[in-house]
């Protein structure tokens, strides 16, 4: 089966570093020739940003594969990154290089004194004494400098050669573009930013594809599937859960509501348990727009002018008016940046005047 080099159950501490970021590593050989599909961090919720991963020759510190640009952060748990298949010899010693995010205080996981001894995961993958390594603060150069044994808890998904068991691969997409694990920057290129919606009323509806390219069925086995957690968690609905298992080459969608109740900036953090990348994660946000409604209608019956105030989350708007309820509406002027307008004198003509605001 997949083997990694350190256990699910080993997890690090958050420390931070406010002077630069960082190349943290592993120092890794197996005793089998095999592939390398995929890299593994313990991410903590600070480090947060683009990260570049590498994998490097450590006998001559060339690049073995890589640069990947990953973009990590604000959780607290192991994230995997898909990459193509690396293959690796028996006995050779390779470093796997996570470098540390853009946060402003470059946090990472940190383990001391853990990798002092020389060790092993106790089927094919190993490490020598002092394997975690650090390099800085020019990046993109393999690390090659250790203290007291310290792990970094970067970490490899490794497939021996010739091994027939059948996997699921999980991916998840927006928009037709791929959601990296533990995504922090949400972006309306893959859907996780939802942009604007009134708040106490206003919805934004989107939808996610989660894909298995794998072998075997993708198992989502949280309860519900889809799990909603974070600051502004309330402000995000589950509309449509996905179905599972998801075969082989299958897909299932999930569709998303933001709601937000209140003005400004929403956050949350969408979670998928499942029996791939465990759990899987990534963050979304929306902005919570003042509400678009009339706010006052104003007439002076001395002048015949009608006076109209509202408020709404737009740059421009466009003023309508009719002569019955039902319309039809007709633009006054041209589209306005401001709340306000005055309709001059129009019940001097009109015993009554109706209106609509458009944004």
């Amino acid at each position: 089966g997949r083997e990694t080099i350190f256990p699910d159950s080993q997890v690090g501490a958050d420390v931070d570093n406010d002077e630069a970021q960082y190349d943290l590593g592993v120092i890794f050989s197996s005793a089998v020739a095999g592939t390398i599909t995929e890299l593994r961090v313990f991410s903590v919720a600070g480090d947060l940003g683009a990260h570049t991963a590498w994998i490097w020759n450590t006998s001559d510190g060339t690049a073995f594969a890589g640069p990947y640009t990953w973009d990590f952060g604000g959780v607290t748990n192991w994230i995997y990154l898909d990459i193509p298949p690396v293959a690796i010899q028996a006995g050779n010693q390779y470093t796997v290089d996570i470098t540390t995010g853009q946060g402003p205080m470059h946090d990472f996981a940190y383990i001391v004194g853990v990798l002092t001894d020389r060790g092993g995961n106790g089927i094919d993958l190993s490490y020598p004494a002092s394997a975690g390594v650090f390099g800085g603060p020019s990046l993109n150069t393999m690390p090659n400098q250790s203290f007291a044994g310290n792990s970094y808890l970067r970490d490899i998904v490794f497939v021996p050669a010739g091994s027939s068991v059948d996997f699921p691969d999980m991916s998840v997409m927006g928009n037709g573009n791929f959601i990296p694990d533990g995504y922090s920057s949400p972006n309306a290129t893959n859907n996780t930013d939802f942009g604007a919606a009134s708040a106490g009323g206003g919805t934004a509806d989107l939808s996610f594809v989660i894909t298995n390219a794998g072998t075997a069925p993708l198992n989502l086995t949280g309860t519900p599937a889809v799990g909603i957690t974070g600051p502004q968690a309330g402000d995000f609905k589950m509309i449509t859960q996905p179905a599972t298992p998801i075969p082989p080459g299958g897909t299932s969608t999930l569709t998303l509501r933001f709601a937000p109740s209140a003005t400004g900036l929403r956050k949350a953090l969408i979670t998928i348990q499942n029996d791939d990348k465990n759990p899987f994660y990534f963050a979304v946000s929306g902005t919570g727009s003042m509400p678009f409604r009339m706010t006052s209608i104003t007439p002076d019956l001395q002048t015949g002018n009608v006076t109209l105030q509202w408020q709404g989350p737009s740059q421009q708007f466009q003023v309508l008016r009719a002569t019955s309820a039902t319309g039809p509406f007709t633009p006054i002027g041209a589209p306005q940046p401001g709340t306000s307008y005055t309709d001059p004198g129009i019940l001097k003509t009109n015993a009554s005047a109706f209106y609509r605001i458009r944004y």
